[in-house]
């Protein structure tokens, strides 16, 4: 099929799924997109009577999928003959696509909601470090897990999890001391 056959396909595909999906114009291959949904449609390689339409999670959401294998994992592409008319590819989407794609955005979705929220909360806590700390406290470059500075003292504090952090200080040996009799006070 040809470029310009399969986009006029699309086309029509999105009229029958409703007003809501359009496709996106910019884009190099074919996509269907409405609210955080997007459809892309190719033709296999090796089945050339086929459209393939596959559920695309955008915005990083893959990484929050479930692994394939797991339980909660969902297939959320399938391939359609070109054989038939714009309207039962449409039904074919509707019954068999989103389903288990709407499932699977909401997974990602929602694991991703609860990363941003704990990577949220470990970067207050380790601001609260920096500011209780002072001198040239800061988060490290390549962990963000971790808060160092060499002055006024050395140490390190990693973020192991919510309501707890490792914290390794260097002091000269009295300072030690009077910071473990405190410690061993509370």
């Amino acid at each position: 099929m040809e470029k310009e056959e399969l986009r006029t396909l699309v086309e029509e595909i999105a009229k029958q799924l409703g007003s809501e999906w359009f496709v996106e114009p910019w884009s190099q291959t074919f996509k269907l997109t409405t609210g955080d949904m997007t459809l892309s449609f190719s033709q296999p390689y090796n089945l050339q009577d086929r459209l393939e339409i596959r559920g695309s999670f955008d915005y990083g959401l893959s990484q929050y999928l479930p692994y394939r294998g797991d339980q909660a994992c969902e297939k959320t592409d399938i391939t359609v003959s070109l054989n038939k008319s714009p309207k039962k590819i449409a039904h074919d989407i509707t019954t068999r696509l989103l389903p288990p794609y709407k499932r699977m955005l909401a997974y990602a979705q929602e694991r991703k909601a609860k990363d941003d929220a704990y990577k949220s909360r470990k970067k207050d806590v380790l601001n609260q470090v920096i500011a209780a700390i002072g001198g040239d406290a800061q988060m490290h470059g390549y962990d963000e897990n971790i808060v160092y500075g060499y002055e006024p003292y050395r140490f390190e504090a990693k973020y192991w999890t919510d309501g707890e952090l490792h914290i390794a200080v260097t002091l000269p040996l009295v300072q030690a001391l009077k910071v473990l009799k405190y410690i061993k006070s509370l």
